[in-house]
């Protein structure tokens, strides 16, 4: 129980108080604020996701921004045999695919410095070139990739604006490239 309270302390959700007494620090307060908020953006989401999954014939994912990554936490898969595979809870990069690149679009240049930063080695893109990408992305309002995060993917992905006017998740819709590419402006226009 004492390594257990003192990871705690460390991670700053416990704080120790003069009478050798501990109480619950303010990390707890922001946790909850973001499950709760996180409920609301799957809560409002899911009817849209469903239409569009629907209309589409594709799997449609909920995102978010989870540290240095993204967090897919809701899925509408496409009854098709052929797919691309997101499930909930699944934690991926930002630095490839359209959900992880347009979270980072909206993200501050230091931001984006720190993911790629903490990102492996082989895996990081040049800063350059991903801030020019990211760039696009930003201005057109959504992103698209190719084979970026598995062979044979494609996806269009957007944001989705909070109440303070930030984006800290996104929609996208993904499916195998054969089938989104000639139909690609549609789904742009429709995402």
């Amino acid at each position: 129980t004492h390594r257990l309270v003192n990871s705690l302390v460390q991670g700053g959700y416990l704080i120790r108080v003069p009478d050798n007494r501990y109480m619950l620090s303010l990390k707890f307060v922001r946790l909850a604020g973001i499950v709760r908020s996180t409920l609301g953006v799957r809560d409002i989401a899911r009817s849209t996701m469903t239409q569009i999954a629907a209309y589409t014939c594709e799997t449609v994912s909920l995102n978010m921004i989870s540290g240095n990554s993204r967090l897919c936490i809701e899925v509408i898969e496409t009854p098709a045999p052929l797919m691309h595979i997101v499930r909930p809870g699944e934690q991926l990069s930002l630095l490839h695919g359209a959900s992880g690149k347009i979270l980072l679009s909206y993200m501050s240049r230091t931001d984006v410095r720190q993911v790629l930063k903490v990102s492996h080695k082989n895996d990081r893109p040049s800063e350059e070139a991903l801030f020019k990408q990211l760039d696009t992305f930003r201005r057109q309002g959504y992103a698209v990739t190719s084979n970026e995060r598995a062979l044979g993917v494609m996806a269009v992905s957007v944001p989705l604006f909070d109440a303070s006017d930030t984006v800290s998740s996104c929609l996208t819709l993904s499916g195998p490239t054969v089938r989104l590419e000639h139909r690609i402006d549609q789904f742009i226009a429709l995402m």
